[in-house]
């Protein structure tokens, strides 16, 4: 049996050898591809070879993530018929409800669901990003530019764009009642943040080829209409693209009791008054919806735990294959806590990218009792750590799965290096298909 063979035996998943050359290649595909750099802090930042996933696995993961997508839906319906949890179970503040509220119960037209696999050939999916979905410039320019090097595979990616303008279309047409997709588009971002600017300019130019023009700004660059509507820079647009998180345009709290406070507590009340004025008036659309609030808090998977009762039998299921144990931290048993700190993580509402999650097996004991004293009451909740299978004995895979309008359309692959659990500094792979191994 070759090497190549026996490493996708037990995953489905294989590690083409990288380039040896990463500066020539890095700068090849500087030339090429419109990406933010492939260096941090000196380090590479991409796999400079493909991931190469079985016909098989695809199918799973993919399925993982639709079914997933299924259980967040029936959270939703929950939490809309009883608005009471939003204060009894998830906290929310004032501002974070009222964007609730105001998104009629719709929270995704495009998200990412974040499967590992694990031993014992399971899926795990711990963390989704419904609110900014993020990624996709490295996940599709990136195959489109190792395509052209492997031909006989799949690129799981390529129908992305197309499948992101149908879905943006029709949930445009359901808000305003207007046929025919967006006409301008507001493009708003932490324009301070100069890592997100290639995928701002990524769906720039998918809507230009479509002959819809876009704005680029902030939310302070919002403003009102006298017609009811939006505009963005003095221009009037009748769609808005947020890929600013639901969080920051709350009220922003530490999740620690010992943290300094923010600089900027205060809600972004005038932009997003003025955002949810206009659409809650049919004037525009908001890609994701700010009913995203709901789902990308992270006490969402310790509610499918505590009250698996609420949902159907199949979606139970759905709970305990894919999602691991999940609670509330303040329900939690201290003592099971302090005795089992090996097994735990502890994670922020709304904490991302491995922001403000905590290994219990990555700290002494005494840490971790302070960091249990510290954690923000009703802020935080506690997952049972699971093993990631790694690749070549190494790497830990991350499969970040799009969904679009509910279906799987393509795959964002990270490579941690074994020991670390979170995806800061992750290496990027091309994600591929190969049709010939099922």
């Amino acid at each position: 049996m070759d090497e190549k063979k026996a490493e996708a035996e037990p995953l489905g998943l294989i590690l083409e050898p990288p380039q040896a050359d990463y500066d020539g290649f890095a700068h090849r595909l500087l030339a090429a591809c419109d990406l933010w750099g492939p260096w941090i802090e000196g380090e590479p930042r991409f796999w400079a070879a493909p991931a190469i996933f079985s016909k098989a696995l695809e199918g799973r993961l993919h399925d993982a993530a639709a079914q997933t997508g299924r259980l967040y839906q029936a959270l939703v319906d929950i939490v809309w018929d009883e608005p009471h949890l939003l204060d009894s179970f998830f906290a929310m503040t004032p501002v974070q409800k009222r964007m609730w509220h105001a998104s009629g119960g719709l929270w995704h037209t495009f998200a990412r669901f974040d499967c590992f696999m694990c031993e014992g050939n399971r899926i795990q999916i711990c963390e989704i990003n419904a609110d900014t979905p993020s990624g996709q410039d490295d996940a599709i320019l990136y195959n489109a530019f190792m395509a052209k090097e492997n031909p006989e595979l799949e690129d799981p990616n390529a129908l992305y764009e197309d499948r992101l303008w149908d879905a943006w279309q029709l949930f445009h047409q359901a808000v305003t009642g207007v046929p025919g997709g967006p006409r301008r588009v507001g493009l708003i971002y932490p324009t301070e943040m100069p890592e997100d600017i290639t995928l701002i300019h990524l769906y720039a130019r998918w809507l230009a080829s479509r002959g819809v023009e876009s704005v680029m700004g902030s939310p302070f660059n919002l403003k009102r209409r006298p017609d009811g509507g939006v505009s963005v820079f003095g221009q009037p647009v009748d769609s808005v693209l947020r890929h600013y998180k639901t969080d920051w345009w709350a009220e922003r709290e530490p999740a620690w009791l010992d943290e300094a406070p923010y600089f900027d507590t205060e809600p972004l009340t005038e932009p997003l008054e003025c955002l949810l004025g206009a659409q809650e008036a049919g004037k525009v659309s908001v890609i994701n919806p700010f009913g995203s609030v709901l789902p990308q808090n992270k006490r969402a998977m310790a509610f499918f735990w505590e009250h698996q009762d609420r949902f159907e039998p199949d979606l139970r299921e759905v709970i305990r294959r894919y999602i691991p144990q999940t609670f509330r931290l303040e329900h939690m048993d201290r003592g099971v806590l302090m005795r089992e700190r090996a097994e735990w993580v502890l994670k922020s509402d709304y904490g991302c990218e491995g922001d403000e999650v905590v290994l219990g097996r990555s700290v002494d004991d005494g840490l971790w009792e302070r960091l249990l004293d510290a954690a923000r009451p009703g802020r935080w909740v506690a997952q049972r750590f699971f093993k990631i299978m790694p690749l070549q004995n190494r790497w830990l895979p991350n499969c970040g799965v799009y969904l679009v309008g509910g279906a799987p359309v393509g795959i964002f692959t990270r490579l941690s290096p074994s020991g670390q659990m979170t995806d800061q500094g992750a290496l990027v792979a091309p994600s591929f298909v190969d049709p010939r191994e099922k």
